[in-house]
C-alpha cells in the first residue's frame, strides 16, 4: 500500500512539474525593468524603399509605456506623426539610443533611413543620434 501511494505521488509530481515547464513558467525577472532585456538578434532588414529622415521624438517601450505588446521592444515616436516606428536591425546602437531617451523622458534627433517592408510597415534605422535642447 505505501509503495503504491509513493508510485502515484511520485507520478503526480512528474506530471505538474511537466506541466509547469510546458506552461513557460519561469523565474521573475531581475534588474530595474523587463526593457533591460535584448530584442531580436541576428535579425535582418530587407527593405523594398528606404528614405533618408531626421526626425525627432522620443524611445518608448511597446510592453512597459504602450502597453500593446506581451513583450519589450523599443521604437520611436516622432513628434508630429502618428503611431511609432520600430527599429530596423540594421540599427547598430539601439541600446545607446534607448539610454539617451531615458525611458521616454528626453527628445532625440535621430537621423537615419525609413525603411519600407514588403509588407508596408515601416521600420527607422538610425544612423546617427544627439538629445534635443
Amino acid at each position: 500500500m505505501k509503495r503504491t501511494l509513493v508510485a502515484l505521488a511520485a507520478a503526480f509530481a512528474l506530471v505538474v512539474t511537466t506541466a509547469s515547464v510546458a506552461a513557460g513558467n519561469t523565474a521573475p525577472r531581475k534588474g530595474p525593468s523587463c526593457c533591460a532585456e535584448a530584442g531580436e538578434a541576428g535579425a535582418k532588414c530587407e527593405p523594398v524603399s528606404e528614405s533618408a529622415v531626421t526626425l525627432t521624438g522620443t524611445v518608448l517601450c511597446e510592453h512597459c509605456d504602450l502597453h500593446v505588446a506581451k513583450s519589450c521592444n523599443p521604437v520611436f515616436k516622432a513628434d508630429g506623426r502618428e503611431g511609432y516606428l520600430p527599429f530596423c536591425p540594421g540599427t547598430k546602437d539601439v541600446d545607446g539610443v534607448k539610454a539617451a531617451a531615458d525611458h521616454g523622458k528626453v527628445k532625440l534627433e535621430v537621423k537615419g533611413k525609413l525603411c519600407k517592408t514588403k509588407d508596408g510597415k515601416e521600420l527607422l534605422m538610425v544612423e546617427t543620434y544627439a538629445k534635443k535642447a
